[in-house]
């Protein structure tokens, strides 16, 4: 039995065994059967034994959904069933029902009401209480008031606090909360002003409540006027102080400020030139600044392992030269710095160049490479060597390459140009003799191969060794199934007995 027919027999008895699948539906949800009110869950529906299913979805038994195998809802309550019929087509015979999916769904917490007194003075306690247990109480301006897991509030500083009380539950979280008044020392909302000053720049700081005394912690980086004006000296960290008293005693309010000065950038340190597709770090010895480079097609600079504060990891991209800036800013100014950076590429080779591509044992082939400053190279040595001109001395009978290298800073470029060793009667033919318009393909090629351009009176094909494996008449479409892998070559010839197209065809 040849090997097409064996091919069609397997064909056969793969389809004459293979049986029809039992019609079946299952559906699988997103989250699990408890969610919490208001959840997003997708279903899934997983059909089997029908080629093209169709889907009808349950929700209670009423239809939801369209026909999908997804079918997503956020308005789910407790006990609701989710189902999914297998249809014959939409609106059409039902195959197969899966199986039910029974949802439980819960809700928030209610933390319920608070009650108790809602002022207080400095340094008094009350306590509030709350239907709701389990809770836990909190105070959200705990300089005003603090509040113990006991609900006891205890006044700290004049001022308006709210007291929490928060229920936690597997859906979330439930509060209510208790606005209290804090009685005694004065009431100050806090200081505004710049969050930087720049040395030898007045810079205001203001308090909307009057009749309080400015000061700053320390007069070697700033001093303040009584209406709040500060004049920084020396870069560094103050703090403004605003305070006033009554007959519950004294309200200090109180702003941190940096001082700064304009940045001065460091040079830029690191290699001067990089490879395509290598990188290098660059450094700054000034922190908190961004790198730039002036054209990204050509090297790329930005953070990376490695970059570090005040580092940058840049690539080459293409061959060229580009500017790197380093740009450090502050609330008082900038300053940048530049490097420039020259990308180097890989050399450039063209490809080798000769007349033919097969020679005898013992004939020398010439190639030329128009690349200079490179070495020629053979891959095996024992079928076929080359000299340093580029001539190629045929050795053995089998297949060899050529190769022509060239190297500088960033790698070695290499060109390829296969030779074939033997002395079929035909060596050293070109690959068209005659008719340059014929087209032999595809090549390299597994199955069959077409000829254009000619109807031929034959076809012949050969092995490196000049023998004969393959001969048609009158064909422009001939198989090579049956000749094994390798190099051969394809003679064509036109209806007056001459070789019209004569070329290398490589079986896969």
């Amino acid at each position: 039995m040849n090997k097409s027919l064996r091919l069609s027999f397997l064909s056969f008895t793969l389809f004459a065994f293979a049986g029809a699948k039992a019609q079946s539906i299952s559906i699988v949800s997103s989250t699990p059967d408890t969610v919490c009110s208001g959840t997003m869950v997708t279903y899934s529906a997983t059909p089997a034994g029908v080629g093209t299913p169709h889907y009808q979805w349950l929700k209670n038994s009423a239809h939801v959904g369209v026909d999908s195998n997804h079918y997503s809802t956020s308005s789910l309550s407790t006990s609701d069933v989710i189902m999914c019929e297998l249809l014959s087509a939409p609106g059409g015979t039902i195959l197969a029902l899966s199986g039910p999916i029974v949802m439980t769904v819960d809700h928030l917490p209610v933390a319920g009401s608070i009650t108790g007194t809602s002022s207080l003075c400095t340094g008094a306690t009350t306590t509030l209480t709350i239907a709701a247990s389990g809770g836990t109480w909190a105070s959200r301006r705990p300089f005003i008031a603090t509040v113990s897991s006991v609900g006891l509030v205890t006044g700290t500083a004049a001022g308006l606090d709210t007291i929490t009380y928060t229920v936690t539950n597997t859906c979330g979280t439930g509060s209510v909360i208790f606005p209290m008044t804090i009685n005694g020392t004065p009431a100050l909302p806090p200081i505004t002003g710049p969050a930087t000053a720049c040395v030898g720049v007045p810079a205001n700081f203001t308090d909307t409540v009057s009749g309080g005394t400015w000061s700053v912690s320390d007069t070697a980086f700033a001093t303040i006027t009584s209406t709040g004006v500060v004049t920084p000296i020396a870069p560094g960290t103050d703090t403004v102080f605003y305070r006033m008293t009554n007959g519950c005693g004294t309200t200090t309010r109180r702003r941190p400020f940096n001082i700064a000065i304009p940045p001065t950038v460091t040079p830029i340190s690191g290699a001067n030139s990089v490879c395509v597709n290598d990188t290098i770090h660059l450094f700054d010895g000034t922190n908190g600044g961004t790198w730039r480079s002036s054209n990204n097609a050509i090297a790329a600079v930005g953070g990376g392992p490695g970059a570090g504060p005040g580092g940058a990891v840049l690539r080459g991209v293409s061959a060229g030269t580009v500017t790197i800036s380093y740009t450090v800013v502050n609330a008082c100014g900038g300053d940048s710095t530049n490097k420039t950076i020259t990308v180097n590429a890989l050399p450039m080779v063209y490809p080798i160049y000769g007349t033919q591509d097969s020679i005898c044992q013992g004939s020398v082939l010439g190639l030329i490479e128009f690349t200079t400053g490179g070495t020629w190279s053979s891959k095996y040595g024992t079928i076929a060597t080359v000299d340093g001109s580029g001539n190629v001395t045929g050795i053995a009978a089998g297949v060899d390459t050529i190769f022509y290298s060239v190297t500088n800073t960033c790698g070695t470029v290499t060109q390829p140009y296969p030779v074939y060793v033997y002395c079929p009667a035909h060596v050293g033919t070109p690959a068209v003799a005659v008719n340059n318009k014929i087209n032999i393909y595809p090549n390299p090629a597994s199955d069959v191969i077409n000829i254009e351009g000619i109807n031929p009176s034959a076809v012949q094909i050969v092995n490196i060794y000049g023998q004969t494996m393959k001969s048609m008449i009158n064909a422009n479409t001939v198989s090579i199934k049956d000749i094994p892998q390798g190099i051969y070559y394809i003679t064509v010839f036109d209806h007056n007995g001459q070789a019209v197209c004569r070329q290398s065809l490589v079986k896969q």
